[in-house]
């Protein structure tokens, strides 16, 4: 136990030890103060020998109580404020951190030299992956000459297995094997890149950009494995530094790559708020010491720098010189100006700007939940809109009906409505469709507990939590908080429609480059 204190032990916030400098200088100052006050009024008053002689010397530390009480005081609220720690949380296990499914999807992905051809073959084992379970969301991205999220972390592994299905070369805007658009992808979006991330890479070998790939494996820590179909797919996976499965030569029954997705952390412990802050045993002693100011006489002229650094650990480290001169919802703004939206939506009072920040950050139920208390047509339109980019289907469409009754014209609504509609009807097809052919288990999970919310077919038994889209909505709210990325009508042919969406972002991506 002390082993681990010694080896664990260090300050979240050290930087608030340099106040112990000035509190030294002050006792310094203090102490040589009164000493060379004593030494004056003993060469005044009487003479030096016959001092020595009148002065009875005592062990009492009547004079010098008050001040060591101070000073040890101050020490263990400087102390408390840097935040010791030593020892992580015993918080449950954040199953949130998404697996990244990477499909090369190169030309070369069309040979056959595995039956029927590579990606077809890729597909296959991936499929099996997900038929054993995957306990966490899965975002399945195309990497070529571009790289293009084909679908962002969900727990639906129904609607995984779809899109995968539709996957093809043939989509891609552009031919090449650049790891460094894909690195730059993940990089820059904020649900692929969290803590505890893992990553799938299925190629046959990357051509540019690994070490830009590598570094953000290795600064991000997420867990890789390499799916390799040829000897240069094992030569990118073994330049990335990460295992590596040949899939040219992996039986059909094989539990190699299921079992290595499964030993994958769920959640990296290098962040701060993963370690147990122990100032509040500090701040015990404190108010223990400070029970000592009650005694006679126990006074000093600089007490009033007690009251003041008492006043501290209350804000403890949301205090701020800034407080003093802007409100919360100002600071707020800042927050929002430079897109750091999620440090917005932890200060706004204002609901509809908190609400906005929780769509911005994707937090849709925040979103939902704030909305909620304004009550207004064009809120209960975004708490629709925040409950279908959720993935709660049937509650945005309860939402988007009874906006209809209040305003039967309003913008987008009956649009959305249909979008939505269509999708709980694919939906419910799709589950039908899967337990005919994949029934249940008896160790099966259960349905969430918020089925009813997604669609009529989520509420069986099936492999998965609950279906989750997490999309970028930094411009959702811009068009009264329209959702045309995701609830577009792609039944028509989902191909296409795939084409065109990665089409569009490789001419957006070139347009921000130029």
């Amino acid at each position: 136990m002390f082993d681990s204190i010694a080896t664990d032990f260090h300050f979240l916030s050290p930087q608030f030890l340099w106040l112990l400098m000035p509190i030294a200088a002050l006792v310094i100052y203090r102490v040589a103060r009164d000493r060379l006050k004593n030494k004056a009024f003993s060469r005044t008053a009487i003479a030096p020998h016959l001092m020595a002689l009148l002065i009875t010397k005592s062990n009492s530390t009547k004079n010098t109580g008050p001040l060591l009480a101070v000073t040890m005081i101050l020490v263990l609220i400087v102390i408390a404020l840097a935040q010791p720690v030593w020892q992580h949380k015993n918080a449950e296990t954040d199953h949130t951190s998404p697996l990244i499914i990477v499909m090369d999807q190169s030309l070369s992905m069309k040979q056959k030299d595995v039956s029927p051809n590579r990606n077809l073959r890729a597909q296959f084992l991936i499929n099996r992956l997900f038929t054993h379970g995957v306990n966490r969301p899965i975002s399945i991205v195309a990497v070529s000459g571009s790289t293009h999220i084909l679908l962002p972390p969900t727990n639906d592994v129904e609607l995984a297995s779809l899109y995968l299905s539709y996957l093809s070369p043939e989509l891609m805007p552009t031919e090449g094997g650049d790891a460094a658009q894909l690195a730059k992808r993940i990089k820059s979006t904020p649900s692929l890149n969290k803590q505890g991330t893992g990553l799938v890479l299925v190629t046959d070998g990357l051509q540019t950009g690994v070490s830009s790939l590598k570094k953000l494996l290795a600064d991000n820590h997420i867990s890789s494995v390499a799916l390799a179909f040829t000897e240069m797919g094992k030569q990118t996976a073994d330049e990335l530094g990460i295992p590596v499965i040949q899939a040219d030569r992996l039986p059909s029954n094989s539990m190699a790559l299921i079992n290595t997705v499964a030993n994958m952390p769920l959640q990296a412990n290098s962040d701060d708020n993963n370690w147990q802050d122990e100032s509040f045993y500090l701040l015990l002693a404190t108010a223990s010491l400070i029970l000592l100011w009650f005694r006679k006489g126990w006074t000093l002229n600089w007490s009033f720098m007690l009251l003041f650094c008492l006043l501290t650990p209350v804000q403890h480290a949301k205090a701020s010189p800034i407080d003093w001169l802007l409100t919360k919802d100002q600071q707020a703004m800042i927050y929002v100006y430079n897109g750091n939206y999620q440090q917005a939506k932890a200060l706004f009072d204002d609901t509809h700007w908190k609400a906005m920040s929780c769509y911005y950050t994707e937090d849709f139920k925040c979103a939902q939940n704030e909305f909620s208390k304004i009550g207004d047509v064009d809120s209960i339109f975004n708490m629709a809109d925040a409950a279908s980019q959720d993935g709660r289907y049937k509650t945005a469409r309860e939402l988007y009906k009874g906006l209809l009754t209040l305003q039967p014209k309003y913008p987008g609504a009956q649009h959305n409505l249909a979008i939505v509609e269509e999708i709980i009807s694919k939906i419910n097809g799709l589950s039908e469709s899967y337990q005919s052919t994949n029934p249940p288990s008896k160790n099966g999970k259960p349905p969430p507990k918020d089925a009813n919310e997604i669609a009529d077919g989520s509420k069986k038994k099936v492999i998965g939590e609950l279906p989750k889209s997490t999309l970028k909505a930094a411009d959702i709210l811009k068009s009264s908080a329209a959702t045309e990325q995701w609830l577009r009508d792609i039944s028509r042919d989902p191909r296409q429609f795939i084409r065109l969406k990665f089409l569009s972002e490789f001419n957006r991506d070139n347009e921000d480059m130029q």
